[in-house]
């Protein structure tokens, strides 16, 4: 005899397909965010919980087991590209409002392509919006906090001349320029090796 709880959901799901579904969010979901966890990278975590979540739980594409791959391997390099769009534009703000119109214009119509593309679609906006929304400079703060930067200010001479940080060494020199009043900071990029 049967628990309760399973002839409940043998009545509501007799195939088992939300049951399915929902072990391969969760298992997906846990292994994304634990991995980023444990590598230290919030941004990881973030992107693999909503990617996990877009690809296996908004996404439901009709057809064989064939024809689903495909369909995930194509929305995998679309979610690829608009990740990229989305984080380009996230620098600024006006042009992620005016990517997300275009963007999102453009994944809705392509759904009159075929029922995959259709059934894409949310997924599909999920991989611009979370990009364009987080700003990509949280990103490359992260990964460029160890170059070494210089204390030198504009004005002042280092020991090397006009130089605070040698040849060779890629490094990000602040300079402050302009009155007490009206002060403006500008950062040089020192890439020549």
């Amino acid at each position: 005899m049967s628990s309760p709880i399973v002839r409940w959901l043998r009545r509501h799901d007799p195939e088992w397909y939300a049951l399915h579904k929902a072990i391969k969010v969760s298992v997906v979901v846990t292994t994304g965010v634990a991995f980023g966890t444990l590598l230290g990278n919030p941004q990881l975590t973030l992107f693999a919980s909503f990617g996990g979540v877009a690809l296996l739980l908004f996404a439901d594409f009709p057809g064989s087991r064939s024809a689903r791959f495909g369909a995930y391997v194509g929305l995998a390099a679309v979610g690829a590209v608009l990740i990229t769009v989305g984080t380009l534009v996230s620098l600024i703000g006006w042009l992620a409002v005016l990517g997300m119109a275009v963007v999102g214009f453009l994944v809705l119509f392509a759904g009159v392509l075929s029922a995959a593309a259709a059934a894409a679609t949310r997924a599909a906006l999920l991989t611009f919006i979370l990009p364009a929304t987080v700003p990509a400079a949280a990103a490359v703060t992260a990964c460029c906090s160890a170059m070494p930067t210089s204390n030198q200010r504009s004005g002042k001479r280092s020991a090397n001349g006009s130089r605070p940080v040698e040849p060779g060494i890629p490094a990000v020199t602040a300079t402050i320029s302009g009155r007490a009043a009206a002060n403006s900071t500008s950062l040089s990029l020192n890439a020549a090796v």
